[in-house]
């Protein structure tokens, strides 16, 4: 069947040569997609094999693509409560518009699809056509993205030294966050939505109470004694409160070898201990680690294929090894299905000037762009420009 357009023809030639990143026991997960043009999903597929398939998302353009962190007797079983549970990944989720520092820099702006005029938040109607029928365009700036990419990097610190696991596959979303998925078995593997929460809880640092790391006085056999603060070299939750701690005051040498356990004298702590104290509570901010619960509690959770695309941006899903996650960025040659092309879109609505990675976009409904293939795929998966030429 000759798609329907331009845009399902990209994502139909991609998949022609895509290389999806599967789990070895994909016979046993659920498969899920949203297809171009529609608003419903089509889940409880089963495929036995990574041929079987790309034949049937070639017949089935997808928009999103999804397996299931879940494996089942039968995957493809409708009734969740007979599909025969055989235990769950661990999977986490860090979305860069759920961190404090970018939660403010999100952007959405709403548009009248029938007029393309640029609506007010509140608006239900189009002022000027009277039309209900909306788009909306949301977008982060980079840095945030890489806010999340930094948030990543303590899950891993986190997940290697204190969860004890060091297998496991990072992926950036193709959007604006990043997931970590752990492959377990055994009795790991049929944890409940409630332990799953209460290893959120955990890399959250819920409940912490500050002052049992403070330096404070105390008296020990009729002899005054400062309790020690977090050390680099204390496990767990201490640890990864001495790391942030450290960073908070790196200007101040003798704090330094405090906590980083060189020296433990009472002058030594008497000192730093007012310097120590009044950072530890942004130091314990710092330290915890901001995942989203509902994912990783969801013990049939559906996870976006690495090397699909992600139909809110068109950017590509992409692993990332650990080795290279603090210099990834959000390139053309990395998350593009159609990278080097310059892409021609028509304007669908009228759009104030806005930044896509390192590339400003507007115009009046109408005009013609030629652009990046990041900044036109991301505009045409939002709804708000269609493609009509592409060059490469």
């Amino acid at each position: 069947m000759a798609p329907k357009d331009v845009l399902t023809s990209i994502v139909l030639e991609y998949y022609k040569r895509a290389n999806l990143e599967l789990p070895e026991d994909m016979y046993l997960r659920e498969f899920a997609l949203q297809p171009m043009h529609s608003s419903s999903y089509v889940r409880h597929l089963a495929f036995r094999s990574a041929s079987e398939l790309r034949n049937y998302i070639l017949s089935n353009v997808p928009r999103h693509l999804y397996f299931s962190s879940a494996r089942y007797r039968d995957p493809s079983c409708s009734d969740m409560q007979a599909k025969g549970w055989l235990g769950s990944d661990l999977v986490f989720d860090i979305d860069a518009d759920h961190l404090q520092a970018c939660m403010d820099k999100a952007v959405e702006l709403k548009f009248c699809a029938s007029c393309g005029e640029l609506l007010n938040e509140n608006d239900k109607k189009c002022p000027r056509c009277g039309s209900s029928n909306v788009v909306e365009l949301d977008y982060v700036p980079k840095e945030c993205i890489y806010a999340a990419r930094d948030e990543m990097m303590k899950l891993v610190e986190a997940v290697e030294q204190e969860l004890g696991y060091t297998t496991y596959t990072i992926a950036f979303s193709g959007n604006r966050g990043f997931h970590l998925r752990i492959q377990l078995d055994g009795a790991d593997a049929l944890m409940s939505g409630e332990m799953r929460r209460e290893i959120v809880s955990y890399l959250k640092l819920e409940g912490i109470d500050p002052t049992q790391f403070m330096i404070v006085e105390k008296r020990r056999r009729g002899k005054r004694i400062l309790t020690l603060p977090p050390r680099t070299k204390d496990p767990g939750v201490k640890g990864r409160i001495a790391r942030s701690l450290l960073r908070m005051v790196a200007s101040d040498e003798l704090a330094c070898k405090v906590i980083r356990g060189e020296t433990a004298d009472y002058r030594a702590l008497a000192r730093v201990a007012n310097s120590v104290n009044a950072v530890l509570m942004d130091a314990i901010r710092e330290a915890a680690i901001v995942v989203d619960e509902k994912v990783t509690m969801d013990i049939s959770r559906l996870v976006r294929i690495p090397g699909s695309i992600n139909g809110k941006s068109g950017w590509l899903c992409r692993c990332v090894s650990v080795n290279k996650l603090q210099q990834f960025e959000v390139a053309e040659d990395v998350v593009s299905p159609i990278p080097g092309a310059v892409v021609e879109v028509r304007l669908l609505v009228s759009l104030p000037r806005i930044r896509i990675i390192d590339e400003e976009v507007g115009g009046k409904r109408g005009d013609k762009l030629r652009l990046t293939s990041l900044a036109a795929l991301f505009l045409a998966f939002k709804g708000v420009a269609r493609i009509v030429a592409i060059r490469r």
